[in-house]
């Protein structure tokens, strides 16, 4: 493990710990500085050497696709809760989206980080990059749906998810007076994810997940 300096007197117990409070601290110094984030202030932030952070991230790109990923890890959990008790395949996807655009637009790290002109490589290469496409479909397969049972082979699943994530990049991009309201949104989506999603299933309806018990079941208008 390599030698920790600073820290305000409380070191890391370990790089895990050290990683965890460097990539804190860069998203202190983004909602501060926005776009003069630069490892002097994230080590200044830390009350560590730039050597300390460069020990774990080789240049601030690096960091900053770092602090992008952790921030979409984070917001996960909290996207798959809102469709949990929804059983129509379909209308977990719209929801999906939806639910990613709200979070991802509203979240001044992320708008920064993954918006106009970003630095990051927009999670590793763009918008629908390898890092960005692991992190769709951990989602969608943590839902209880068998995706090939209703009709998603592996190329058609691959599209899938690069269609929500192609969507969600067109909104992040855009100004937050474009953004429309909750239902707005949800009533757009829907009408024009709907039929491709149905579409792509080729008529197969037989396999639809069952809701929680005591739950009922959500649908996106």
């Amino acid at each position: 493990m390599a030698r920790r300096t600073g820290w305000g007197g409380e070191l890391p117990v370990d790089d895990t710990e050290a990683v965890a409070r460097i990539l804190c601290a860069a998203r202190l110094v983004i909602e501060s500085e926005g776009a003069d984030v630069s490892v002097t202030l994230v080590a200044r932030e830390l009350r560590v050497t730039r050597q300390t952070v460069y020990r774990y991230f080789r240049s601030v790109q690096e960091l900053l696709a770092a602090v992008a990923l952790d921030a979409g890890r984070t917001a996960a959990p909290t996207i798959i809760d809102r469709v949990r008790t929804i059983t129509d395949p379909a209308a977990v996807v719209v929801e999906l989206v939806a639910s990613a655009i709200e979070i991802l637009t509203t979240d001044r790290v992320l708008v920064f980080l993954l918006g106009p002109g970003a630095s990051t490589g927009l999670l590793g290469g763009s918008m629908t990059g390898q890092v960005a496409r692991d992190q769709a479909r951990s989602i969608l397969d943590e839902l209880e749906f068998d995706w090939h049972k209703l009709g998603f082979d592996d190329d058609t699943f691959d599209q899938l998810v690069e269609w929500c994530l192609l969507v969600i990049g067109a909104y992040i991009h855009r100004p937050d007076d474009e953004i429309p309201e909750p239902s707005q949104l949800r009533t757009y989506l829907s009408v024009w994810m709907r039929p491709s999603i149905e579409a792509a299933r080729g008529g197969n309806r037989g396999a639809r997940r069952r809701p929680a018990a005591g739950t009922m079941t959500q649908s996106v208008p």
